[in-house]
């Protein structure tokens, strides 16, 4: 008899750890909640980052994205904030009830941007409160920028204290033949050298000459491209490591 309750009293135990279980998993209503549920209310833009792909020197790119109210109270859009004058951006309407939508209108231009580059969009508003809040949202840009001429290698590496020699090659897209017509350098340290007749400069690195304390040093070149006249190289000069005895 005492063996059977005891089974009992295991099986109820069981049932009940279970359902606790079940409804830590899932809360009382049985469903998952997303994050966007369950964030704070607020002023959204969507997406939040715009990848716009691959794209060209001095190409605009253009997009619309969502401004959403989340708040329980209406926002006036004040401003919108460019991190870069490149960009240019209009948000309408400029009222917004609660749940309501706005569209953000946008032209990025690439320029002489080379690369990987971003860029920051921020949308300024105030709540329609008696004590009215600032509220920002962001959208950030990206996108990789194809240049006219390829610089390689794009970063010249030298080991501090070694005295080394690198050329920089350059290629041109289908726009055509550009020429290099002169560099420099913004360091002692590094002296450049036009080859003319195979359109490369070659980098050379002076480990008797003191190097600046923030160590960051540029390479100048001039080319006969209308896209990009000056190209800027960043040199790395790394630290040298003793081996331990």
């Amino acid at each position: 008899m005492t063996g059977r309750y005891l089974n009992i009293l295991g099986a109820t135990f069981l049932l009940t750890a279970s359902c606790g279980f079940g409804w830590l998993a899932f809360g009382q209503s049985g469903v998952t909640r997303t994050p966007a549920e369950t964030s704070a209310p607020a002023l959204v833009v969507e997406p939040g980052v715009a990848d716009l792909g691959v794209a060209r020197q001095n190409q605009t790119l253009t997009g619309s994205y969502s401004v959403v109210n989340r708040l329980p109270v209406a926002v006036d859009i004040d401003s919108v904030m460019k991190s870069c004058s490149c960009a240019d951006a209009e948000v309408e309407p400029k009222h917004l009830e609660p749940g309501q939508t706005a569209t953000l209108r946008l032209a990025w231009k690439t320029g002489t941007k080379r690369g990987p580059a971003s860029d920051r969009v921020t949308v300024v508003a105030k709540t329609t409160d008696p004590v009215p809040r600032t509220l920002f949202c962001e959208l950030r840009l990206q996108c990789d920028v194809q240049p006219e001429v390829v610089v390689e290698p794009a970063e010249p590496k030298f080991s501090q204290g070694k005295p080394e020699s690198i050329t920089l090659t350059l290629k041109t897209g289908s726009t055509g033949e550009i020429k290099v017509t002169q560099a420099f350098s913004s360091t002692k340290a590094i002296r450049v050298a036009v080859q003319v007749a195979d359109n490369s400069v070659t980098v050379e690195y002076d480990p008797t000459v003191p190097l600046a304390d923030d160590n960051a040093m540029t390479v100048m070149i001039e080319t006969t491209s209308t896209t990009e006249r000056w190209i800027r190289i960043p040199v790395t000069i790394t630290p040298s490591t003793k081996e331990s005895k």
